[in-house]
């Protein structure tokens, strides 16, 4: 029996893709920058590791996703806050 309707199954692996390659963009950002900068404070490298975790949850939630896992869903949405909240302090 099936638990979701194919219709939510195809938006879930979606935003499932779309988290993964956003996460895996945003970590190259961040690497791509990080060779530009000739040194670092440690308030700086401490914003760049927790950008770095969030791009990271971001994957592993779309990774959830794509697998048709209901977790990702709730972890998705958690996700999508703590990035609002990062692009406030941005």
């Amino acid at each position: 029996m099936r638990k979701l309707s194919f219709d939510i199954e195809d938006r879930m692996k979606s935003i499932g893709w779309y988290q993964i390659l956003g996460g895996i963009y945003g970590i190259f950002l961040i690497l791509y920058l990080l060779l530009r900068t000739g040194t670092l404070s440690g308030t700086g490298f401490l914003l760049i590791l927790f950008t770095i975790m969030l791009f990271s949850f971001g994957i592993y939630c779309g990774n959830l996703l794509r697998k048709l896992d209901i977790r990702g869903l709730r972890l998705s949405t958690w996700n999508q806050l703590l990035q609002v909240l990062q692009v406030g302090i941005g």
